[in-house]
């Protein structure tokens, strides 16, 4: 596992904020993780029915913090992030943490600056396993069979993560085995260019159904602000 995956359905203590001291303290918060830390990705929930999840987002806020190697003790910087939204959260916020694996099958262009917005929206898909299929076989075809055909059928994403669940280390709000993370550049690029053509939607929710439950994936639509780290 080299990465977390941090869902909040509310982190009131941040998003009063303007958006120089946001940023600011999602520049803390990288510098309180364990050294090697290669990408910081603060996504914020797009609160319109227009895009998928936007009528009533699961979350507020996802934080995506990924290693350039694998984490030996994930507790370690979950700690360092818990401590660090601490200040930032009420009583009626819940929180969810996934330690994954990550696998970018591509990646488009990403801003050069830390703390810019990547322009247009993300989408990020919450999956869930058949109840036959093991962990193994799930993330051998997510990567193996899947990914061919969204590199063929879904020219619209500009940059591809898949996220494959090894544990759960805090809350139970959802109990999922992959994330998805999809940037499109332009809201054309979504609309018009997710799909080649008429039939790849279906063919490639066909491909899926084989090994992952569509009827239970949850969607989460959002702005992106990235920093990377050399």
């Amino acid at each position: 596992m080299d990465k977390l995956i941090l869902a909040f359905s509310s982190l009131p203590g941040l998003l009063s904020r303007g958006l120089p001291e946001r940023n600011a303290l999602i520049g803390q918060l990288c510098r309180q993780l364990p050294v090697g830390l290669e990408e910081c990705s603060f996504n914020l929930a797009l609160e319109d029915p227009a895009y998928p999840g936007g009528a009533a987002p699961i979350f507020k806020v996802i934080i995506t913090l990924r290693w350039l190697q694998a984490l030996d003790d994930p507790s370690i910087p979950l700690r360092a992030a818990l401590d660090w939204s601490a200040p930032l959260v009420d009583d009626q916020t819940k929180l969810q943490v996934w330690a994954v694996k990550s696998f970018v099958p591509w990646c488009g262009e990403r801003p050069p600056l830390p703390g810019e917005q990547v322009p247009g929206f993300k989408l990020i898909v919450f999956s869930y396993r058949l109840a036959h299929i093991d962990r193994k076989t799930f993330e051998d075809k997510y990567r193996n069979e899947h990914t061919p055909k969204v590199a063929v059928h879904c020219p619209g994403i500009g940059t591809y993560q898949q996220n494959f669940v090894q544990r759960q280390l805090h809350g139970d709000i959802l109990e999922v085995d992959g994330v998805a993370e999809m940037n499109f550049r332009t809201a054309e690029d979504f609309t018009e260019r997710f799909h080649a053509n008429a039939e790849s939607g279906a063919f490639i929710r066909a491909g899926a159904a084989t090994f992952m439950d569509n009827s239970r994936a949850q969607y989460f639509s959002c702005t992106e602000t990235l920093w990377c780290f050399p």
